[in-house]
């Protein structure tokens, strides 16, 4: 049960950094809208896709700190 958290805390996380929706987070990793829902409702998944997703979340959690680290910290970049 503690893996299927901690990987439910991770999306959640990176969706939140990333502002946008469980369901589209699910589709750009497992190509599988309702992939997180079905978890939060107690199914449950392959170790193989366990370990997918958890890769696929590290590497988008990086892209995300670093875009927000390359705008300050500010969000999106205003235009001139």
């Amino acid at each position: 049960m503690a893996m299927k958290d901690d990987l439910l805390r991770s999306a959640m996380e990176v969706a939140k950094l990333k502002k946008i929706p469980l369901s589209r987070l699910g589709r750009m990793i497992v190509s599988d809208n309702n992939f997180f829902t079905r978890l939060q409702n107690g199914g449950d998944c392959t170790t193989q896709t366990y370990e997918r997703a958890m890769r696929e979340l590290s590497r988008l959690r990086a892209a995300a700190e670093q875009a927000a680290a390359d705008n300050g910290g500010a969000g999106k970049r205003r235009r001139s």
